[in-house]
């Protein structure tokens, strides 16, 4: 994409609309590290938590679909960030980053304190052949 001033203003609102994104989910689901990317090129908007998910496979919300409401916009992204954590099997309750508790004091850990999880959203978080 050729950089021009239309180019730079539609990348700054982009930006702005994901920053605005992003501190929503952060009020809705607070204490993960929540990411929006938005693209209206391709007409999506790209919600993550990129400790958990690959920043290529996000959930994707279609523009199309919210862009008659910001009503329509907070239900796709209070239903987005639920799914993410119950991919990851992780609480919608407000949690704390501090060492000791929050987010990686959930995820399962082997003897040496490595973390056992698949950042695919796989639901066999041990890996192949392991049983839960």
């Amino acid at each position: 994409m050729e950089l021009t001033p239309a180019n730079t203003i539609l990348q700054v609102e982009e930006f702005t609309k994901a920053s605005v994104m992003t501190n929503y989910l952060k009020k809705l689901y607070p204490g993960y590290r929540w990411a929006c990317a938005v693209d209206t090129h391709q007409g999506v908007i790209h919600v993550m938590v990129p400790f958990l998910m690959e920043t290529n496979v996000p959930y994707i919300i279609r523009i199309s679909e919210v862009k008659q409401s910001e009503k329509v916009l907070a239900r796709a992204l209070l239903l987005a960030g639920g799914e993410i954590l119950e991919r990851f099997r992780l609480s919608r309750e407000q949690r704390s980053m501090e060492k000791g508790d929050g987010l990686m004091g959930e995820l399962p850990s082997n003897f040496k304190g490595e973390y056992l999880f698949d950042h695919r959203g796989n639901k066999n978080w041990l890996g192949k052949g392991a049983a839960l």
